[in-house]
């Protein structure tokens, strides 16, 4: 993760950025050391980036910052949602504690368990929790169980002001909450809701958009020798679409699909697909975030990053 996001910053860079988001949504996690890098990257100090507390010898840990020139200064704005967890929760709230960048969206997920495996005589095995993971200011990452695990898993009121009233601060003294996941700075809803036609061919097995797109490529190509001219110009034509779905004898309510903000919803996919088949992944999250709401809304909190840096 860390060369593949190190890779990315420099071609960035080359391009002339200038700022930069860092979208978590949806991230669960992955190894904590490239967490710890990635945080790195833009620490100009010694500070801990995370540490961790437990009960038995050996699970209390504090992973801090190396002073590095290459440290990135440009204004950083992470984006989190519920489903925002372990790893990127360390990413998030260690950038937020150490005043390095501004967190929106919505209350991360609330994952931050040390867990050591023990081996067991019939081959199986059993992980013990040891330790909790720590962002820079004492927030506990790990959210309780106390509601069961009904409520934990289903994230339900996670922006809630009443979850916990427990004031934590940041390097420089600004105020934020602790209570489990992390408290974006700013909240920014994504409250688009769809049909239940458009959700089962969204998340149908066969993976019905992709190959939709697939035999699409092929007409784009023919019209569009350049990115921006397809994602301007091209229209993905709904009565098509209906009868190649009923070609595949897939069942669905086609007014549920013909609704605007559904159909806006499966057209974009469509286009992020063909884009990914004839110019790469690169331009299939390009073509996803550049109507994406919630961007749209964090592109607005750079001039507040940029005060981070001052």
């Amino acid at each position: 993760t860390f060369n593949e996001f190190n890779d990315a910053i420099s071609n960035l860079k080359k391009q002339g950025m200038k700022e930069l988001l860092i979208d978590l949504r949806n991230n669960g996690g992955g190894l904590l050391d490239q967490a710890v890098k990635m945080v790195d990257l833009f620490i100009s100090s010694k500070d801990t980036i995370v540490f961790t507390q437990g009960r038995i010898q050996g699970s209390n840990s504090v992973f801090t910052a190396r002073k590095h020139y290459s440290d990135l200064k440009l204004p950083v704005v992470i984006l989190i949602n519920q489903g925002s967890a372990s790893a990127s929760e360390i990413v998030s709230g260690a950038l937020q504690d150490l005043d390095r960048g501004v967190v929106v969206g919505n209350r991360s997920f609330g994952k931050g368990l040390v867990q050591r495996q023990y081996e067991l005589n019939d081959g199986s095995a059993a992980r013990i929790t040891i330790a909790r993971y720590y962002t820079p200011s004492g927030r506990l990452i790990q959210k309780p169980y106390d509601g069961g695990l009904d409520e934990y898993y289903l994230n339900e009121n996670q922006d809630s002001s009443d979850i916990d009233i427990k004031e934590y601060y940041t390097k420089s003294g600004r105020t934020v909450y602790g209570g489990g996941g992390i408290t974006p700075d700013i909240i920014i809803n994504d409250s688009t809701t769809y049909n239940q036609s458009t959700r089962d061919i969204y998340y149908h097995p066969d993976r019905l958009l992709f190959k939709y797109a697939g035999q699409m490529k092929k007409d784009v190509i023919d019209k569009y020798s350049k990115y921006t001219y397809f994602i301007d110009s091209y229209d993905i034509s709904q009565n098509d679409f209906f009868r190649w779905l009923e070609s595949l004898e897939i069942e669905y309510v086609q007014e549920d699909i013909t609704n605007n903000a559904d159909w806006k919803f499966i057209e974009k996919r469509i286009k992020a697909e063909i884009a990914n088949t004839i110019w790469g992944k690169d331009y299939f999250y390009k073509t996803l975030i550049n109507t994406d709401p919630q961007v749209q809304e964090a592109k607005k909190q750079f001039e507040f990053a940029r005060t981070l840096l001052e």
